[in-house]
């Protein structure tokens, strides 16, 4: 029964995660769409590797320290909060376990959540 709450809970927290994540790409796209012309957006776009993607590369130099502060925080607590996941399933396999870590893994979730 806990194992099926902490499922929901997991489910529930990268589903915020990653529209969280979304929500960042899309806010900054939109930051560079006004600063930048149609065509410069678009030199800037091509040619882009997946890497270069995700890592905003070719628009380092016009992006606020802030937004760059943010956007990689998000993108390190989901990676933070999908190992604390991993780590959980296996000290929780056990019954004894499972009730002594519930409530840990509750507070480290709610903490992740309330930075977000």
């Amino acid at each position: 029964m806990i194992a099926l709450h902490i499922f929901f809970i997991v489910l529930l927290y990268n589903a915020v995660l990653l529209l969280s994540f979304f929500y960042t790409r899309m806010k900054m796209w939109k930051f560079f769409s006004d600063m930048l012309s149609n065509s410069n957006r678009r030199k800037r776009v091509k040619n882009q590797s997946l890497k270069e993607w995700f890592l905003y590369k070719n628009f380092w130099d016009i992006m606020p320290m802030y937004k760059k502060i943010l956007y990689f925080s998000i993108f390190g607590l989901y990676f933070v909060f999908m190992i604390s996941n991993i780590l959980c399933e296996v000290f929780c396999s056990s019954v004894d376990m499972e009730k002594a870590l519930v409530p840990l893994y509750a507070v480290i979730n709610v903490i992740i959540v309330l930075i977000i």
